[in-house]
């Protein structure tokens, strides 16, 4: 087999680098070309942790619709797990070196190891589902205020600046409209408007399905529909700076109901950690 330059080697490195980042643009495209393949993507990316940009989790998500939990060989390290020999890895954008390269990260499944890797998840488990309630509460910028009888299982009023929920919700139907809610009341208030934005409803219902997903929850019955109206608001050329701050208010949420609830065991790593990616 012939030798390559060093040059010849770069230039392979850089149209593998650009074609990538096409792949990525179309896959962001793609996520926002309806309200189903955006509460699809969403629901993807809280599998994910909300740890990845909009780019990059879209270039997962693109080369594996299922996946689960990824990281890099040394991350997968770091909890106890190797890559099995022979595994390719799922292309992603990041910097290495100070550079913008391609680079592969890893699913759960293609990893072994005698320390399970254990997925936070609150289906099917009532009591956490009712502290991971207790912590959305808790990050709310405004009161909270239980009612026998509402229209929706929760709902935001700037004029009495509180959200009012239901005591008669299912905790899981309360889950993703009080995630959705807490987040449109933080955005309602930074906008200082008197009702809350498209907008703010936008990053709410996004949030919510972000957040379902990472937990195990399933997309909220009716969150497609919603998307499809509201997905309108994206601003041109700000989706994705848009789904990075979406990203960022699941990210927070997420990361408080998991140090709540699923404490890291003792001399692991957190499972948060930044990748950054092409914009």
């Amino acid at each position: 087999m012939a030798e390559i330059s060093k040059e010849e080697w770069r230039d392979a490195k850089e149209a593998e680098r650009k074609q990538l980042v096409e792949r990525q643009q179309a896959a962001i495209e793609k996520a926002l070309s309806s309200g189903e393949a955006l509460a699809q993507y969403l629901a993807g990316r809280g599998r994910l942790g909300s740890r990845y940009s909009s780019g990059n989790a879209a270039l997962i998500l693109d080369q594996n619709p299922r996946v689960r939990v990824v990281k890099s060989l040394e991350e997968w390290s770091n909890t106890g797990r190797r890559v099995g020999r022979g595994e390719r890895g799922i292309q992603i954008i990041g910097r290495e070196n100070g550079y913008w390269r391609v680079l592969r990260v890893f699913e759960l499944s293609q990893t072994y190891g005698a320390r399970p890797y254990k997925i936070p998840c609150l289906a099917n488990a009532p009591e956490k589902l009712e502290a991971a309630l207790d912590t959305l509460g808790a990050f709310s910028p405004v009161q909270i205020t239980a009612v026998e009888q509402a229209e929706a299982p929760a709902c935001f009023d700037p004029q009495s600046n509180e959200i009012r929920i239901s005591a008669a919700a299912a905790p899981e139907e309360l889950f993703s409209a009080l995630a959705a809610e807490v987040v449109k009341a933080h955005v309602t208030l930074t906008e200082e408007t008197a009702q809350p934005s498209p907008v703010a409803e936008l990053y709410g219902q996004c949030a919510a399905v972000e957040l379902c997903g990472r937990f195990g929850l399933g997309i909220p019955q009716g969150a497609a529909q919603r998307l499809e109206v509201l997905r309108i608001h994206f601003a041109k050329d700000e989706e994705r700076a848009m789904l990075d701050e979406i990203g960022e208010f699941a990210r927070s949420l997420g990361s408080e109901i998991e140090k709540e609830i699923f404490p890291p065991e003792r001399g692991r790593v957190p499972m948060e950690m930044t990748v950054r990616s092409e914009r």
